[in-house]
């Protein structure tokens, strides 16, 4: 019986382990209208799936200009992500967050890892 109590300690610590790993993690940026950022980061054990959850101004977009949107750069990246859109990294390491567009802006990501 002993030994099966340890073996049952063993999965119980792993699949607790993977449960906290696998909780999703969001993290957001801003950027002033004179164009300072913000950035935000965080640091992934991994590959993990980053999706823009929200990028948004300050004032109307001006005709032709591109919606504001998230950056990311990071082990894999250094891309802009439209809002919905997602993206990987390629390893360990850590990943900023910063607004793309003109103006006051602010930006969000959700992390998958």
């Amino acid at each position: 019986m002993e030994r099966h109590t340890g073996k049952l300690a063993i999965l119980a610590a792993t699949l607790v382990a993977a449960a906290i790993a696998s909780v999703p993690h969001t993290i957001s940026a801003t950027q002033e209208i004179n164009g300072s950022q913000h950035p935000a980061t965080y640091t992934v054990n991994g590959t993990a799936r980053i999706t823009c959850i929200k990028a948004t101004q300050s004032a109307a977009p001006k005709p032709g200009a591109a919606r504001p949107a998230c950056y990311l750069a990071g082990p894999g990246l250094g891309k802009q992500v439209k809002v919905n859109g997602s993206t990987e990294t390629n390893g360990p390491g850590t990943v900023t967050l910063t607004c793309s567009g003109q103006g006051r802006l602010g930006c969000t990501v959700r992390i998958d890892d």
